[in-house]
């Protein structure tokens, strides 16, 4: 057994595995820097999201307030047909 050759094959195997771990490295960092992006960008969808539904609650209220005015306002003018047309032309009761 050669034992200087033995010893180069395993630095030459030891440099292979070095490299190939630096790329390894690497290669975890860019994918450990796109996990921060997208926990970032998730973060702020979460905080656009809730801004959102605020809003549209806000939105559904002021419909539903709209639609009560709405309903009153129906009810006022109903009554308001109903009693002209209980008048005659000239405004006197028939």
């Amino acid at each position: 057994m050669n034992v200087k050759k033995t010893i180069e094959f395993l630095l030459e195997h030891q440099a292979r595995a070095e490299v190939r771990m630096d790329k390894i490295d690497k290669r975890l960092d860019g994918i450990t820097k796109l996990m921060r992006m997208g926990a970032k960008a998730m973060l702020a969808t979460d905080k656009k999201v809730a801004a959102l539904t605020e809003k549209f609650d806000a939105l559904i209220e002021s419909e539903q307030r709209t639609d009560r005015a709405l309903a009153a306002t129906n009810k006022k003018f109903d009554r308001l047909i109903e009693t002209l047309s209980k008048k005659g032309a000239n405004g006197r009761h028939n």
